[in-house]
């Protein structure tokens, strides 16, 4: 089992009292019930013993008594400083003189397989070395630097205090390896204002328990709520918070703003924030519960007419909106309450700014259906978005992702989710990777913003964004070459133009098994991997020998040519094993690589027949009816915007189209990019890029498939979802390159020059396209169905 060592300068007191309580115990419970052990270790009360509680079998907490330096710590601030709140600020200061509990945060840094700090306030107490392969997370709670300026002020002593808390969480930032960061809000404060890498946050907001936490059941409870709260008929809003500056300047805004000016509506607040207001004149509608126990909070939920939360500053995830969400209350709040939720005025709450609260709660006191509406959807938010243990899921899933058995894959533009092209062969690669349970990371780089995509406990993509000088050169290249460049251009620059994908594989690969060149375009940058992380390659094609083709004869297209060819031959060279997708493929590199014969092996291209659906001469009759195509023959060509793509669409429109006016030609995919605001003809019909739903429905529907290609490399990946969905299938000879002579037998091969009439003399043949159908399905399933296909990779994970 696993190990989870967590670090906090409070106890997970349960029932939990304040938000920081409420993410630390329901988060690592969560955790803890997803098969991690988890040990939890804090400073308590300096008059309680040290005790060891087991919240779960998996979960335990050690909590140790504070020192007299934290006592005398909090005096000196009380009598000299001032600071409303400084208990994190004193435990980054008497932690490192607490014996016991540093004692016990050693031991716990050199066992735990995941070393978890809950805020920066404990950061002294993290080795600077720690041992190999062990994952540092910082579970971020708040921005500290932005909440310690707003809690301390700017004078002389406030200053200080802030550059303390500033250093501890730039360290726990520099060094971790994932933050885990609250709300985007704060994920994007980290990265512009403090440098963080963002391929290493993950935003894990606060949650909800929505089965404890809900509205109330009846009006009987609503009533029974109310009497114990002693409210009369009249309207009733409330507010609970922690004795925190936040919440009492929010306790203000309502005083003025809203107590005030609404005699008649009763205004109760709940919570440490009471303290800051006794003795003080307040209006004789509003009441201070100070503490309130969980049967009075609930009632609170449950009898009170409308939930405020007023704040002005703060940072991190409101958990008190979380509750007000929960109970299905309708909500008034400002921006700031409502920061890093999804929250949308007017739809799950009445969001106002602070000179907008008057106006936006006359609205919802007039208005009930309003206030209704705000209600459920506040509810169903709550349910979908925010339970702690969807919540905790994420969080177990990043952990189970990156410790363990693990295989880090490499590529050059983004794969998840796989729509087309070397998408599913890259996609296809990473389920058998998982399937066999290994953890397995792809590091992707792309032209769009960053990105990550976990569909699985044991599968992620991290997704970098190339710098805008990459992007540049990307587009000078594109322009002056006349094709994409894009995986050129990564081969040859990644490294020192978009360090960001560095910096990430140098981290992720500390704690890899094994690493996939997945494409040869990133084995310059992939020379940092260790000699204990195994080297893999698997190759789409002859990269070299496409470029040349493809490239313009310049002096740049020789240079372009060579960049792939040296990448290529490299990660042939280093590579432990190498995995091609046809012989032809491996007898390429075996003439330039001299060892590769016993290494190599063929894993081909191919399909997932489980997903694709065979339907019968009247199924594709009413789905072509269904989808508004015409009742005429339907043959369909798949095709991503790679040139050999381009080509083989100009031989339909040119050459097969025109003399078949009878037939419907359906072009899918980005290839009908090449061809924006040209006529393709009154019978071709060009879909663009689709979603696979669309796509496997064009293809249940039609009763032809076309595969001209004029050139190509390795292997053709539509070729095998054609057969898989049971197509006859029309091809060149290079569309079918990798089939052996007895497999072309499943196919009718033709030149470009004679598809119109073989086109036409098949649709004429209703029994050798059955046959044809049959045989072509019968041959995805037994040698290219990917659970056959991708065999040889089952050697990558034999740790």
């Amino acid at each position: 089992m696993k190990s989870v060592g967590v670090l906090a300068f409070h106890p997970a007191f349960t029932p939990p009292r304040s938000g920081g309580e409420l993410r630390l115990y329901n988060l690592y419970r969560r955790v803890a019930d997803r098969g991690f052990r988890v040990e939890l270790l804090t400073p308590t009360y300096s008059h309680h013993e040290q005790e060891l509680v087991a919240h779960t079998p998996n979960f335990q907490e050690t909590r140790f008594p504070k020192t007299s330096l934290y006592n005398k710590l909090h005096h000196l601030n009380d009598r000299m400083i001032g600071f409303a709140e400084c208990s994190g600020l004193v435990s980054s200061i008497a932690c490192i003189r607490h014996e016991a509990f540093r004692r016990e945060a050693q031991r716990l840094a050199e066992t735990a397989d995941v070393l978890t700090q809950a805020y920066a306030f404990l950061t002294p107490l993290i080795p600077h070395r720690r041992r190999a392969r062990q994952l540092l997370v910082y579970d971020a709670h708040n921005v500290e630097t932005e909440l310690a300026r707003t809690m301390f002020g700017s004078g002389l002593k406030g200053r200080a205090a802030t550059a303390r808390i500033a250093a501890l969480e730039r360290r726990m930032l520099r060094e971790a390896d994932v933050v885990m960061a609250c709300s985007d809000d704060d994920a994007e404060q980290f990265i512009t204002q403090m440098g963080v890498d963002r391929s290493k946050i993950v935003v894990i907001p606060n949650g909800v328990d929505v089965d404890e936490i809900r509205p109330a059941s009846s009006p009987e409870e609503r009533a029974a709520a109310r009497a114990l709260l002693e409210l009369s008929d009249r309207p009733a809003c409330f507010f609970i918070g922690s004795f925190h500056p936040p919440n009492i300047e929010a306790v203000n805004l309502i005083i003025s703003e809203l107590a005030k000016p609404y005699p008649e509506v009763d205004f109760l607040i709940a919570g440490k924030v009471c303290q800051a207001f006794e003795g003080q004149p307040i209006p004789a509608n509003l009441r201070l519960l100070g503490l309130v126990s969980e049967e009075q909070k609930h009632a609170l939920l449950h009898g009170c007419d409308i939930a405020l939360n007023t704040m002005t500053s703060g940072s991190g995830t409101n958990l008190k909106m979380l509750d007000y969400l929960a109970a299905g209350l309708p909500i008034l709040s400002t921006p700031t309450g409502a920061r890093g939720l999804s929250i949308e005025h007017c739809v799950q709450a009445n969001v106002q700014e602070p000179g907008g609260l008057r106006t936006g709660l006359k609205d919802m006191l007039e208005d009930r259906a309003f206030a209704r509406t705000l209600a459920e959807n506040a509810r169903r938010h709550a349910v979908e978005r925010f339970s702690w243990k969807s919540i905790g899921d994420d969080v177990a899933n990043v952990f189970e992702v990156r410790t363990g058995r693990r295989v880090l894959v490499l590529n050059d533009y983004p794969v998840l989710p796989a729509e087309a092209g070397g998408q599913v062969r890259v996609g296809a690669v990473l389920d058998k990777l998982a399937d066999s349970g290994a953890s397995v990371t792809l590091l992707t780089l792309s032209a769009n913003g960053p990105r990550r995509f976990q569909p699985r406990a044991n599968l992620e993509e991290i997704n970098i964004p190339r710098s805008f000088w990459h992007r540049r050169l990307d587009m000078r290249l594109n322009r002056w070459m006349g094709c994409g460049c894009d995986d050129a251009s990564a081969a040859l620059v990644t490294g020192w133009l978009s360090r960001e994908y560095r910096r990430a594989l140098r981290r992720e690969v500390a704690r890899a098994d094994a690493v996939v060149l997945s494409h040869p375009y990133m084995e310059p940058v992939s020379r940092i991997i260790p000699k204990s992380a195994r080297l893999y390659y698997d190759s789409h094609n002859t990269e070299f020998a496409l470029k040349q083709k493809l490239y313009k004869p310049t002096l740049l297209g020789r240079f372009l040519t060579s960049v792939v060819k040296r990448a290529e031959l490299s990660a042939a060279r280093r590579a432990e094993g190498v995995f091609c997708v046809s012989q032809q493929n491996l007898d390429d590199l075996s003439g330039v690589v001299a060892d590769i014969s016993a290494k190599g092996s063929v894993a081909p291209n191919g399909v997932d027949c489980r997903k694709c659906v065979v339907r019968s001469p009247q199924e594709k009759r009413e789905m072509k009816r269904l989808a508004g195509l015409p009742d005429a023959p339907l043959a369909v060509f798949l095709g991503s915007g790679h040139p050999p793509n381009r080509d083989a669409v100009c031989v339909i429109r040119d050459r097969v189209a025109p003399m078949l006016p009878g037939v419907t030609f359906v072009i899918i995919g980005s290839v009908c990019g090449w061809f924006h605001g040209q006529g393709l003809g009154e019978n071709v019909i060009a879909m663009g890029p689709v979603d696979g739903m669309v796509k496997d429905y064009l293809l249940q529907g039609a009763d032809v498939a076309l595969n001209p290609m004029l050139e190509g490399s390795g292997t053709s990946l539509k070729l095998f979802d054609y057969l898989a969905h049971g197509l006859p299938v029309l091809t060149t000879r290079i569309g079918a390159r990798g089939l052996s002579d007895d497999e072309l037998r499943c196919l009718v091969v033709a030149e470009a020059e004679q598809f119109a009439d073989q086109l036409r003399a098949l649709l004429a043949d209703r029994d050798r396209v059955a046959e044809l159908a049959a045989r072509g399905r019968e041959l995805a399933a037994s040698r290219y169905d990917w659970s056959v296909a991708l065999k040889p990779f089952e050697r990558i994970t034999a740790f």
